[in-house]
């Protein structure tokens, strides 16, 4: 896509709003190329008024960001009080990744899909005021953590 500009700061939105692309100190009046999937075209002459960043699939790394949410941040240790612990890949994640899950110490490999929760039930025997840090990680993606204390 090519676009004159009248102002030489501003950035693009694909057609969901992200941020695709960010320009600082273009020369007005003449033709730029921007990415093919600009919907949206916002120029100014104030480059304090610019997006931080990109949305993360525009950047080199092209991390999906995964989110973990618990139901509760503390389960009995009877072994039957359980939290529902829920991963969520980023809905504009284009295919599914490759995961590790972290439950204290136990690693469980998995495949995360864009669009679909995946959630795990925790249950513990565990000492009250113990603390079980969970985690996912994985190579194309921006993980995340979270604890659940063990109450008696």
């Amino acid at each position: 896509m090519k676009r004159e500009l009248d102002l030489p700061h501003g950035y693009c939105e694909d057609a969901d709003g992200h941020v695709c692309f960010i320009f600082q100190g273009f020369r007005t009046g003449t033709t730029h190329r921007f990415p093919d999937v600009t919907a949206n075209f916002v120029t100014t002459d104030d480059p304090s008024t610019l997006p931080d960043q990109f949305h993360w699939k525009y950047a080199d790394l092209r991390d999906a960001p995964v989110d973990i949410s618990v139901s509760d941040t503390e389960v009995k240790n009877n072994g039957t009080d359980s939290v529902i612990v829920t991963l969520s890949l980023d809905s504009a994640a284009e295919s599914s990744r490759a995961a590790t899950f972290t439950v204290g110490g136990d690693s469980y490999q998995m495949d995360l899909a864009p669009d679909t929760d995946r959630t795990e039930t925790l249950t513990t025997t565990a000492a009250a005021g113990t603390t079980i840090a969970l985690a996912v990680s994985g190579p194309d993606i921006d993980g995340d953590t979270a604890t659940v204390e063990v109450i008696a």
